[in-house]
């Protein structure tokens, strides 16, 4: 099993959304667990141990981003990554330019 750690830092773009960014996150945070509680078969490597970074962005039209997925391990980059482009979510239009960094730990 799986034991994922987030080390979050935050921006908006908006001033006036800082207060209701914290909401957000933690919303974002408890969505990602979710789904990477459980790996895929997406992997070579039964090797799961180590840190992905991941930068999620909010566009204009409040659809939350994906990108610039990294890590070392390849299998666990490769499976955060399938599995986080799987998600669908979104928020409100107030929220654009809102950047979340999270690492995540995995632990075995």
């Amino acid at each position: 099993m799986a034991v994922l750690c987030f080390v979050v830092m935050s921006t908006s773009a908006n001033a006036e959304t800082k207060f209701a960014v914290k909401d957000l996150n933690y919303q974002l945070v408890n969505e990602i667990k979710t789904k990477l509680t459980n790996p895929l078969l997406n992997y070579r490597d039964k090797n799961l141990k180590g840190n992905v970074s991941v930068l999620v962005s909010v566009e204009e039209n409040g659809k939350l981003s994906f990108s610039n997925i990294t890590g070392l391990n390849e299998s666990l980059k490769a499976n955060v990554e399938k599995q986080l482009n799987e998600l669908n979510l979104w928020t409100g239009k107030e929220y654009a330019g809102t950047k979340f960094n999270y690492t995540i730990t995995y632990k075995n």
